[in-house]
């Protein structure tokens, strides 16, 4: 997987008084450079489709701070909703007993935060020993994001969708299918209000206010108007 190059981090000032949707980390606090950059590459998804995070250099995935860092990282996740995790597969493959989890991760296991696991297949992923070492990282299969290539809208679609899953603890609906339920109910689209609960809203700060179901709808538009091809990776 190639190197991509972003230094941005998104901060929390008080992360305590404030709430994160997303909290976004490796699986595992061992290094692994594929796994960094997909870390980086979510980080990116989700600020596009204005999903509120957190995620620093040095600070996330580090299970070796201690005192200030440690407790910025814990109030980090403390005010997040949940974990989106990118799979620390080639090193997980090269230790030779399991190595441990990141903060972000084992924090989610105990609280029952929710976790979405983003995997690579390009790198050492057996689902069979991560999920008999790790099971609680597949108990909800809507969760599991395989990544397939950054250049591919619908993989960030995918992204996407497991987020707000993991936020809502619903599905996502299809446009396609909101529309016809939409035209079976005789509503005007444009009255159609899809933010009663402000508290589902994912906003992104200093981002534009396109809300998460727009975000989504323009996607599905992107992968409806040409397929996706899977790209090798090196």
């Amino acid at each position: 997987m190639g190197c991509f190059h972003v230094r941005q981090s998104t901060t929390l000032a008080g992360a305590a008084n404030h709430k994160t949707d997303a909290i976004i980390a490796q699986t595992h606090g061992v290094q692994d450079a594929a796994a960094a950059d997909l870390v980086r590459w979510v980080q990116k998804v989700c600020q596009g489709g204005n999903v509120k995070c957190f995620y620093e250099e040095g600070l996330s995935s580090n299970i070796s701070l201690a005192g200030a860092k440690r407790r910025r990282l814990r109030d980090a996740f403390e005010a997040s909703k949940c974990v989106v995790a990118a799979a620390s597969g080639r090193a997980v493959a090269q230790a030779k007993s399991p190595p441990p989890l990141s903060n972000e991760v084992f924090w989610a296991e105990q609280h029952r935060k929710p976790i979405v696991l983003i995997y690579d297949p390009s790198t050492p992923f057996k689902r069979a020993d991560w999920e008999a070492e790790w099971p609680f990282l597949f108990e909800k299969e809507e969760l599991l994001v395989r990544y397939f290539g950054r250049g591919h809208d619908m993989c960030k679609l995918e992204v996407l969708k497991a987020v707000q899953q993991a936020l809502t603890g619903k599905k996502t609906a299809d446009p396609d299918q909101e529309q016809h339920a939409t035209a079976e109910s005789g509503s005007n689209p444009a009255e159609v209000n899809h933010d009663d609960d402000d508290s589902t809203r994912l906003r992104s700060e200093g981002s534009s206010p396109m809300d998460f179901k727009a975000a989504i709808a323009l996607l599905e538009e992107i992968r409806n108007a040409k397929a996706p091809e899977l790209e090798m990776q090196a």
